[in-house]
């Protein structure tokens, strides 16, 4: 019984990957989608690495809202192959005193190990080089933030995949890709607690640093990632 429920499930998700997300898709207002793209390029373009050394990023953009925002990016000790990552306001910073005249790296540095990297967000890669990949975790709270259209912690998340694989270079393109994977994929796959698991493998990864894999091919791994969770 527990396999023909899969197998249903796995058939009625396969029929909305080929046929529901590209419609869904195709139905968006195309100015939206533009408006949305020409954020992101926005985001990245004013996108300034603060500090970078082998154990952790820095980064600060310019969000949709205009506020200038810093992204944080920092190895596991004990896990090298995880990097945790946040994204730190202005007003963050002021509700720990970490203001001053000049914001410094080592203060938003300060701010993220202090708040134990809030709300847990990571990537991670799995398995090998022929069959595995990168898993992001979006915590609660930043999959809601990027579901509602908060581009700026998928700037970071991507950011994050090109710090933890540097020969990955594609961020731009992986944070617009991850929006719109987004759309669907966090109302069908979410976890109970609202987290979000999305998994791209090496060869999605690297189709999408040659610019030929994009959105539709991320969700299909990713929900197949998620069926395989429910055997």
């Amino acid at each position: 019984m527990k396999v023909a429920k899969f197998v249903s499930i796995f058939l009625m998700l396969i029929m909305l990957s080929a046929v529901f997300v590209p419609a869904a898709m195709a139905q968006t207002d195309d100015n939206e989608k533009l408006l949305k793209n020409q954020k992101m390029e926005q985001m990245l373009k004013s996108t300034e690495v603060l500090k970078e050394t082998e154990d952790e990023k820095i980064i600060s953009f310019i969000a949709e809202n205009n506020e200038l925002v810093y992204g944080v990016m920092r190895k596991d000790i004990e896990e090298p192959n995880r990097v945790y990552f946040q994204i730190i306001t202005s007003n963050d910073l002021a509700s720990q005193k970490y203001v001053e005249e000049e914001v410094r790296p080592e203060m938003i540095s300060d701010y993220a190990a202090a708040s134990g990297f809030g709300n847990g967000s990571y990537v991670e890669t799995y398995g090998n080089s022929i069959t595995g990949g990168i898993h992001i975790y979006f915590s609660p709270r930043d999959a809601e933030i990027a579901f509602i259209g908060g581009g700026g912690i998928l700037i970071v998340a991507a950011n994050a995949v090109s710090f933890l694989v540097p020969d990955f270079h594609a961020i731009g393109t992986l944070g617009t890709i991850l929006g719109g994977v987004m759309e669907i994929y966090y109302v069908l796959a979410k976890n109970s607690n609202g987290s979000l698991d999305i998994k791209i493998p090496y060869v999605a990864l690297w189709g999408i640093e040659a610019g030929v894999f994009g959105t539709h091919f991320i969700f299909v791994g990713s929900i197949r990632a998620y069926l395989s969770n429910l055997i």
